[in-house]
């Protein structure tokens, strides 16, 4: 997860992948650093989600 104010996660996945190749890289969410308070409920819902 990271919050942002434009760049979302620009080349952060790419970069992981390249450092440890072997990892394994899960979908992310991108949170708004303008009004992050606003996603309370879609973070809820994602943490929820990758935890099943």
């Amino acid at each position: 997860m990271t919050a942002h104010c434009s760049s979302r996660f620009a080349e952060t996945v790419e970069k992981i992948q390249q450092m440890q190749p072997n990892a394994t890289v899960i979908r992310g969410m991108a949170v708004s650093g303008y009004n992050p308070s606003s996603s309370e409920n879609e973070v809820r819902e994602f943490v929820q989600s990758t935890m099943k």
